[in-house]
């Protein structure tokens, strides 16, 4: 239940000396609501003057004063949800020793505390009078009511200096009327009677007197946790920082703050869990989940289930995990060819590195290489490669080049026949000291071969590296029994 005042002239007072503020802090529960005139005064002991203290919210402004003859000149700006008139607040008005500070707070928000600044005066202490006026100025001036919804009016004792918290005011906020070690509750109407001008407090029978009739609300509307919409099914990949807000947009009700938890099948192995603030949190890893169901529980115990949902956390990219293995090498002298295998299927290329250099793209497998050195080592690597990035490179494959073959000519003699005297024997198979062969040309030496033998058809021949083929030489030949002799120009094959 709670009190509507109308702001025309509808008000309350409280009267009692327990309502003197010395240390400890007085305040309302209000929900405002828009008027012609600016100003609401909201809790008030007077007129303005240098005793009284009055707190009122200006609307043009959306800013809360406190005012004891225009001292303080600190206003407090407003959240944008007690402007549009759509939220409740607890305000406070706290006096510690010689100081003076306003607090602001919703039901589920964080406190707010300002200082207003020092109490004119030293430790003296607020309410003399023993009453004090809510939704309207203490000299009861007209266009200085306030409109709106009260909820609560409550006054508060400081044990000791400094002890209002902000977790005591936020929840106080959200409804937690209990002493402390440090804090007292004197007075405290909840405004829950209903009907009636006056108000009963819960802790020493305190009397809240109405002026004007405002109206008793009902108590507003309890709409129980709910849930509506679908979870969808969640995707990582392993190494992923997660979070997500499951609950935005998909949990309701009045009763908040609202919690949340895994009611469904344990989220074990994805590093994920599930916060008391609705979110999906943790760094993934791979593993997957089935079942998951979000359990939302209102203030007031009420539990809504989500859908069930899967979590799924893949395995992270990888660079190739197969084996390149080089083949069987052939080579020649200048070149070589360099066939490779893979054992996988995850790759989408291939890079080679030769003799230790760079890494570069394979063009063709087998693959070619051309212009090496005659009797040269080399070395060739191979490796996988994908959009991740390159696998292992394969073991060395090692080859050194062929020398560089040597190339002859063949020289074959006229047959020689014995010409000495009547004789024109053909000599076969007749061993020979030596041939010499000449440039026909520069006539130089070109040659001196040895061991040679004529054939049967008493030819001889020379083949060396020394000779060219296609180009005529003249040979000089001795008979190992006879005198040189010579023959004219043949060329070499």
């Amino acid at each position: 239940m709670a009190l509507f005042f109308d702001g025309v002239n509808q008000y309350a007072t409280v009267t009692n000396a327990a309502m003197n503020l010395d240390n400890g802090a007085i305040g309302i529960k209000y929900k405002f609501e828009s008027k012609a005139s600016d100003f609401h005064y909201l809790i008030s002991t007077g007129a303005l003057s240098a005793t009284n203290t009055n707190i009122f919210y200006t609307a043009s402004a959306n800013e809360i004063s406190i005012n004891r003859n225009g001292t303080y000149s600190t206003k407090v700006t407003m959240p944008a949800d007690f402007a549009d008139g759509s939220t409740e607040y607890l305000l406070l008005l706290e006096k510690d020793t010689a100081n003076l500070y306003f607090w602001y707070c919703k039901a589920g928000g964080t406190a707010v505390r300002t200082y207003i600044g020092s109490l004119v005066g030293g430790n003296a202490t607020l309410g003399q009078s023993q009453t004090w006026y809510f939704m309207s100025r203490g000299d009861i001036s007209a266009d200085r009511f306030s409109k709106g919804t009260l909820s609560q009016v409550v006054k508060l004792d400081e044990i000791s200096v400094g002890t209002l918290s902000s977790a005591f005011v936020e929840a106080l906020a959200n409804g937690t009327v209990a002493n402390t070690a440090d804090v007292t509750y004197r007075i405290v109407f909840p405004l829950d009677e209903g009907t009636g001008t006056t108000a009963t407090d819960d802790i020493i029978g305190a009397t809240l007197t109405t002026f004007n009739n405002p109206s008793w609300t009902g108590a507003p509307t309890v709409t129980p946790i709910s849930f509506t919409g679908t979870i969808p099914n969640q995707a990582f990949t392993a190494g992923d920082v997660v979070d997500v807000d499951l609950a935005a947009g998909r949990y309701s009700g009045t009763e908040t703050p609202f919690t949340y938890s895994n009611v469904g099948t344990a989220l074990t192995g994805t590093g994920l869990s599930i916060t008391s603030a609705g979110r999906l949190q943790g760094t993934a890893t791979e593993a997957a989940v089935t079942g998951v169901i979000m359990r939302g529980t209102d203030t007031a115990t009420n539990t809504a289930n989500s859908n069930a949902f899967n979590v799924t956390v893949n395995a992270a990219a990888q660079v190739p995990q197969g084996t390149v293995t080089i083949g069987t090498i052939t080579v020649t002298d200048t070149t070589a060819t360099v066939p490779f295998s893979y054992d996988g299927s995850d790759q989408t290329g291939f890079e080679f590195r030769f003799d230790g250099g760079s890494a570069l793209t394979v063009p063709t497998n087998p693959l070619e290489f051309s212009s090496l050195t005659p009797e040269t080592p080399y070395t060739v690597e191979v490796r996988a490669v994908n959009a991740t990035g390159p696998g292992a490179w394969s073991a060395v494959g090692n080859f050194t080049t062929d020398a560089t073959p040597v190339v002859t000519a063949t020289f074959v003699s006229e047959p020689l026949k014995d010409t000495t005297g009547e004789l024109n024997s053909l000599l076969a198979n007749e061993p020979l000291d030596y041939v010499a062969l000449y440039d026909p040309v520069t006539h130089g030496l070109v040659l001196v071969a040895t061991g040679l033998s004529t054939d049967a058809n008493g030819q001889f021949t020379v083949t060396d590296a020394a000779l060219t083929a296609a180009v005529n030489y003249k040979a000089d030949w001795k008979l190992t029994s006879q005198a040189m002799g010579r023959m004219p120009a043949k060329a070499a094959v």
